[in-house]
């Protein structure tokens, strides 16, 4: 489980790896209420819409998706990592401790504490580093500047080191648990949306 959302017309963004290997029979949840809303945790149902995955980009770790029978509206624009330096002020949206059932939309204010190039298969990919913890769920939400509204980056992953012993305590990595989470570039976005 993780997060996506809006591009306008019938498409979603998240990250890729939140939607696995087998993308057969994938739906989203719709959610309930707006932000500013309590979010009733006493009712379980949900509206679900099918998805289909339109475009789907390993190296950057990122899916575009068509929502079946439905439209989404986007009041921002996608835009990437260049325009969010060291201590720019973002906003991230998604659903912390969806794995465990906790259905939650949650925005987190925070800032980008650095931004970075990682390797992939040979290629520099944009990142940012975001001062805040990213929880399960949270991955493929997006991170919206402040300052402009528009999208900058797509949420990704908490930093684990390689090569450290695995050791799993209440599900949880403690290597994982640190003040910082990776967010792709979501300028890696843009030629994708036109599939």
């Amino acid at each position: 489980m993780g997060s996506c959302f809006a591009l306008g017309g019938d498409r979603l963004a998240t990250a890729l790896h939140v939607l696995g290997t087998d993308t057969a029979g994938l739906h989203m949840i719709v959610p309930r209420d707006r932000m500013s809303a309590y979010q009733d945790m006493t009712d379980h149902g949900f509206m679900v819409r099918p998805v289909e995955v339109i475009a789907s980009d390993p190296i950057h770790d990122l899916a575009v998706l068509r929502v079946r029978d439905a439209e989404t509206s986007a009041s921002w624009s996608i835009d990437g990592t260049d325009s969010a330096e060291p201590g720019h002020p973002v906003v991230t949206l998604g659903f912390p401790h969806a794995d465990a059932g906790r259905v939650v939309l949650t925005q987190q204010q925070t800032t980008v504490g650095a931004r970075i190039l990682m390797g992939n298969q040979g290629i520099k990919v944009k990142y940012v580093v975001l001062n805040t913890l990213l929880r399960p769920g949270q991955s493929g939400g997006p991170v919206v500047s402040m300052q402009t509204g528009n999208v900058v980056a797509v949420l990704v992953g908490a930093y684990a080191p390689e090569g450290s012993g695995k050791v799993i305590v209440g599900g949880v990595d403690p290597s994982a648990l640190h003040q910082t989470t990776h967010a792709v570039s979501a300028e890696y976005l843009k030629p994708m949306m036109a599939s």
